[in-house]
């Protein structure tokens, strides 16, 4: 599973309060635990607890060594457990000597050094970071990246993620997870196999496509047919936001398909299990 890149831009501007500290802390905490329900382990950051400031003259290491109520510790330890150092393993690290130069650009054609966005691209992952300044709400989720490589110049844009929410909200980012192979994603706990097909000429044809559906184990139920089209051949019609699929069937001149159920929980699994299913069916 990718590892996202801790973005250091998003350390400023720094807290001005204690509340202030507990409220970055628990976005970035609550953004990191729905990542992990997708197997996303780890996040990568560069240097050490000591660098990563929260307040001035006050940093996430003073606060994991001051944590004395359960709520405080509890954040420490999930803290420990998830951050890794450093950014890139040593048999990696030549990647990054691909470039001269990285820079974030802002909506101001504001350009910010950047290592840790850089890594993202470089990896081809993504960021995350605290939900404040240039990356507070919905600002800049999709970062502008000048890379200067040799004298010539490109842009590229990776994601930044600060709040649990834009995990769902973003069609690129959703494609990028979706297309882990490693992704977590469960079965389908069906006890019986369903097919559910009003009467029309395809019927039956439906029906039999529908049972090579069932024997693959992220799907729950073949639902319904869906419109015919014929002359369409794209095998995956249609991904719903949680775990409906709408399939044509492979080579029907007809246009048949089926809406089915998957075992998703969410749009990208739901996703994955659109990919999976075009990849098996291929070659029918």
């Amino acid at each position: 599973m990718i590892e996202p890149t801790l973005n250091e831009l998003s350390f400023y501007p720094f807290c001005q309060s204690e509340d202030e500290v507990e409220r970055r802390l628990t976005d970035f905490i609550d953004l990191i635990i729905e990542l992990k329900k997708l197997g996303v382990k780890f996040v990568r950051y560069e240097h050490s607890f000591a660098d990563i400031m929260l307040k001035e003259h006050y940093s996430l290491q003073d606060y994991c060594f001051q944590a004395k109520d359960s709520k405080s510790r509890n954040k420490r330890d999930f803290l420990y457990a998830t951050l890794r150092r450093p950014y890139m393993d040593e048999e990696k690290e030549p990647l990054l000597y691909e470039y001269d130069s990285c820079c974030f650009v802002d909506n101001a054609n504001i350009e910010y050094s950047t290592l840790g966005l850089l890594v993202a691209h470089v990896t081809a992952s993504f960021s995350v970071g605290f939900n404040a300044g240039l990356f507070h709400g919905n600002d800049h989720k999709l970062c502008k990246l000048k890379l200067s490589k040799q004298g010539e110049e490109k842009e590229s844009f990776v994601y930044c993620l600060t709040l649990k929410d834009h995990i769902f909200n973003f069609e690129g980012f959703i494609n990028l997870m979706a297309s882990q192979p490693d992704l977590k994603v469960p079965t389908s706990q069906r006890k019986n196999m369903t097919i559910n097909l009003p009467t029309h000429h395809g019927k039956n044809e439906c029906r039999e496509f529908g049972k090579r559906l069932l024997e693959c184990d992220y799907v729950n139920e073949v639902l319904n047919s869906i419109d015919f089209k014929p002359g369409d051949t794209h095998f995956i019609h249609k991904v719903g936001d949680k775990n409906l699929l709408e399939i044509r069937l492979p080579k029907s001149k007809q246009g048949y398909g089926v809406c089915i159920s998957t075992s998703a929980e969410n749009v990208i699994q739901n996703r994955w299990i659109a990919n999976f299913l075009a990849k098996k069916f291929a070659n029918i």
